[in-house]
């Protein structure tokens, strides 16, 4: 069976808890058929998924890894993590075909998970320009 690549999920252990990052671009082949799908799904109040169009799709981005391993430390806060993933996940959108849309990012701790998504785009944008200028 041939397999494309992508769906971008990535989850990862810190402290106790557990991170689940997902891009939203759902592709068929080369098209692109949605960059809006809800790739995380809520089954109740501590417990998600991921998803992606079949098991064997969901193969997490070598882009992503490599954002994760140039940021892991051990004297990471409970922000950086989450910023960690945010950037693993956005910047395998840029450098992956079949990954893209918007980054959903979720905590999920013992007393329940909570929504940690925001809009990367212009944040990843104002930070850039703050960085090195206009």
């Amino acid at each position: 069976m041939d397999f494309d690549h992508g769906k971008t999920t990535l989850g990862f252990r810190f402290q106790g808890e557990v991170i689940l990052t997902v891009d939203s671009r759902a592709t068929g082949g080369q098209f692109i058929g949605s960059q809006t799908m809800q790739k995380i799904v809520e089954f109740n109040e501590y417990l998600l998924g991921t998803l992606a169009g079949g098991a064997a799709d969901c193969v997490g981005s070598i882009y992503a890894y490599g954002v994760l391993g140039s940021g892991d430390r051990s004297d990471l806060s409970n922000e950086d993590v989450h910023d960690l993933g945010r950037h693993a996940i956005y910047h395998a959108t840029h450098r992956d075909a079949f990954s893209g849309g918007i980054v959903s990012v979720f905590r999920i701790k013992p007393t329940g998970w909570i929504n940690m998504s925001m809009n990367l785009h212009f944040k990843y944008r104002d930070e850039k320009k703050q960085k090195f200028g206009s």
